[in-house]
């Protein structure tokens, strides 16, 4: 691997008028979380389009168990050997549920959908987000990240209203819809990372990068439980005021984003002129557009940083999915709670996630301000940290959990919320530093590891889960366990934070030279501080 010493010094790349500013600036910059900080502003609402998107899509896990008749594919039969862990003994001991206890317990849903029909449901998002992902992340790199995102969430809007229509009206119908709502999906991440790099600077990267995914936690911790209270409602129907009010959420994120939010510091009225400078001379013309260097595409798919960071997003997503999707069909099928506790412990691990990823991502960027660590050692040790307890966890759920220890599952699922919050100050800060020109791309080829991830973690559990037996679930996480043991060893290999030679920007003849020092400066400062 080459060596970046070159780029480890803000000397080397700096003029020294430059410096000088940059250095005035960055002592009296407004801090991020001051009430006066216009990123604040950007930050929430970053926020909160992340809580909209991953609501109206997560929504459907608390929901399907409402929705489906709890009759409709049970079967007193399981579909594995008995070759697991005590499968004989389990098989005595928690007995099928009888659907008159299913009912008296909230799940008496009408639609009848078998489990690989669900699976198939869970997953068509996931086959729309991978046909538009690659051409979100190149144009938000090139284009108005603000308006893109814009209409791939009112994308998400028009289909959660229509949610209740069609899947009560034809399921294919309902199918064709979630694939219409993936098409959006492809869009998010990139365009927020492009916007996160043009409104941040590299010292704040990790923290802004938690910041606004615990939308994805607060989402997946609320969700639950809002839908268990309307599912046991008669409001609107039960299950349908889910998506009603959630594409309200949708339509209220609209009215704030237009008004608030643009591609960019220099076009926005609202930021006030102070901070506006700080961020012209930390960001440079970063902050107005992202560098038009060609896309070194051969580079990019030889690199084994960005293999490692490729797996590493594959594991995170296929272990996310199997929670979002099917933890609340987890506790019902195999722990047989009823649907209030359903939606109190499937929030958990998402809140665990959500409290300890801030934790994980403000002492990284402290540690490396601090020059404790390298931003490589950083980014692979939580990373490490990440796979060992997300590991650890699995396979405990693999090999000792059925109805008779609900509670040690509860605590390993939180517990495994702990492993997930590290892969933001991990991988995922990995991919926000080894090439800042090129963050959007970057995001949009990972997030294909992550679709992939997404919808075969959901047609794996379609394919072995027939019954919800216990022996099918331990199945089903001892392969997950296995995908993260791989990832993490991968990334301790390979994995880094330093800016790529291929990253680099291409020289340029500029008219004003600390214009030009301005974007080296962003991309090596990027190296050390992401």
């Amino acid at each position: 691997m080459p060596s970046f010493d070159a780029f480890s010094s803000d000397v080397a790349v700096r003029n020294p008028s430059q410096s000088y500013k940059y250095d005035d600036y960055e002592s009296k910059k407004p801090s991020i979380f001051s009430l006066r900080a216009y990123r604040l502003v950007i930050g929430v609402m970053l926020l909160f389009t992340f809580y909209c998107t991953t609501s109206m899509r997560a929504d459907l896990g608390m929901a399907m168990v409402c929705m489906v008749n709890a009759s409709a594919y049970s079967s007193p039969e399981t579909s594995l050997k008995p070759d697991l862990n005590q499968s004989s003994t389990r098989t005595s001991q928690c007995e099928r549920m009888e659907t008159e206890k299913a009912i008296a317990s909230g799940y008496n849903g009408t639609l009848a959908w078998n489990p690989t029909m669900q699976a198939t449901l869970f997953s068509a998002t996931y086959y729309g987000a991978i046909l538009t992902v690659v051409p979100g992340g190149i144009l938000a790199d090139r284009f108005m990240p603000n308006i893109i995102l814009l209409v791939a969430v009112l994308n998400y809007v028009l289909i959660s209203f229509l949610t209740p229509l069609l899947a009560t009206t034809n399921y294919y119908g309902f199918l064709t819809g979630r694939i219409v709502m993936g098409l959006g999906e492809g869009f998010v991440l990139p365009t927020m990372s492009s916007l996160a790099a043009r409104w941040f600077p590299e010292t704040e990267r990790s923290t802004i990068c938690a910041i606004y995914t615990s939308g994805n936690q607060i989402a997946t911790s609320t969700v639950p439980l809002i839908g268990a209270a309307l599912c046991s409602s008669k409001f609107l129907g039960g299950w349908p005021a889910i998506f009603y009010l959630l594409g309200c959420v949708g339509t209220i994120w609209a009215c704030l984003w237009v008004v608030f939010v643009t591609s960019s510091p220099q076009d926005n009225k609202w930021i006030p002129n102070k901070e506006k400078r700080y961020l012209e001379v930390s960001l440079g013309k970063t902050g107005k557009k992202l560098a038009k260097d060609p896309i070194p595409w051969k580079s990019i798919a030889l690199s084994l940083v960005m293999l490692s960071n490729w797996l590493s997003t594959y594991a995170a997503n296929y272990t996310a999915t199997l929670q979002q999707a099917y933890l609340p069909t987890y506790y019902k099928e195999v722990l047989y709670m009823d649907i209030h506790k359903n939606g109190f412990y499937s929030t958990m691990p998402f809140l665990v996630q959500l409290i300890m990823k801030n934790i994980f991502s403000i002492l990284s960027d402290k540690l490396k301000a601090w020059k404790v660590v390298s931003p490589t050692f950083a980014c692979k040790m939580f990373q490490t940290l990440g796979a060992i307890v997300q590991s650890f966890t699995l396979l405990m759920l693999a090999f000792f959990i059925d109805c008779t220890r609900p509670t040690l599952a509860v605590v390993l699922f939180a517990m495994n919320g702990i492993g997930a919050a590290a892969v933001i100050p991990g991988s995922m800060t990995s991919l926000l530093s080894v090439a800042p020109t090129h963050t959007g791309t970057l995001i949009a080829l990972s997030m294909i590891f992550g679709q992939l991830a997404n919808f075969s973690a959901t047609n794996i559990v379609g394919i072995i889960n027939k019954h919800g037996s216990p022996e099918e679930w331990s199945l089903i996480f001892l392969i997950a366990g296995i995908i993260n043991i791989t990832s993490g060893v991968l990334f301790v290999c390979f994995g880094s934070a330093d800016v790529q030679p291929w990253a680099t920007p291409l020289p340029r003849i500029a008219n004003n030279a600390s214009n030009q020092g301005n974007e080296l400066n962003n991309a090596t400062i990027c190296d050390e501080n992401a």
